[in-house]
């Protein structure tokens, strides 16, 4: 009855935010809204100029509209990386490469390179050619990760100082660790859903300071709020070496 009862509230609430809402309205054919609002949130909160002429990594563009977002910020570079497996015709999300990412990338007006390979797997001199950046965008990638402390830190690596990263993730939904700091193995270890408080501790682990949650999910989806997660988090003017016992740089794991 109580569970019914809930079901209930979000159906109502779901029709309010479709209906009556001017931004969902404006957003209502994209796939994810809440991706729109996350960029949106990025220039509020940097200035629309903060990243013009600089280099930009986007890790997973999948449809490449954050592709076409990050476009817009004119930068000096954009580095595009997903896995070759999208190539692949039997891949799940080869109908996103074709249907969606490629025309999108046609529009990209920047300079940019697409990288395919695992980013976590790359040999240390193909991470040293990727360079430096002063954003990275990491949405929708982490909770696939098995070694997430290991790619944090990875990223941590490719930044300059005062970069940002936007990282966007699942959460757990297991309620008995959603407190805790935890990571949920699903599925036979296909998916790695993080607790709030887990990918906290895995982002100050690797050194990011300053991280601050997105409100990105409040405009729409705001069923979604409760099994995601958004952060921008920041590198210092220095490095940020969080040790293991003293002695060992947390990700730096050979």
């Amino acid at each position: 009855m109580i569970n019914k009862y809930y079901e209930i509230i979000w159906f109502l609430k779901k029709i309010y935010y479709k209906i009556f809402l001017s931004e969902t309205r404006l957003t209502g054919k994209l796939r994810n809204p809440y991706r729109e609002y996350l960029f949106q949130e990025l220039k509020e909160k940097y200035g629309k100029d903060y990243f013009e002429n600089k280099r930009i990594l986007e890790v997973g563009p999948k449809d490449g509209e954050d592709t076409l977002r990050l476009d817009s910020l004119s930068p000096s570079k954009l580095i595009l990386n997903d896995l070759e497996e999208i190539q692949q015709e039997n891949h799940p999300v080869n109908t996103f490469y074709k249907n969606n990412l490629l025309p999108n990338l046609e529009k990209v007006v920047s300079d940019y390179e697409f990288i395919f390979g695992n980013i976590n797997y790359l040999e240390k001199d193909e991470m040293k050619k990727l360079g430096k950046f002063y954003l990275i965008w990491f949405t929708g990638v982490i909770y696939h990760v098995p070694e997430q402390l290991r790619l944090l830190k990875k990223l941590y690596n490719l930044m300059n100082e005062k970069g940002v990263l936007v990282l966007e993730t699942s959460t757990t939904r297991n309620q008995k660790i959603a407190n805790h700091e935890a990571i949920e193995i699903v599925n036979n270890g296909d998916y790695f859903f993080p607790s709030r408080k887990g990918i906290l501790r895995l982002l100050k682990l690797a050194g990011f300071t300053n991280i601050s949650k997105s409100n990105c999910y409040d405009k729409e989806n705001f069923n979604k709020k409760n099994i995601r997660l958004s952060l921008f988090a920041e590198k210092n003017n220095k490095d940020n070496e969080v040790y293991h016992r003293d002695k060992y740089i947390f990700g730096e794991a050979t």
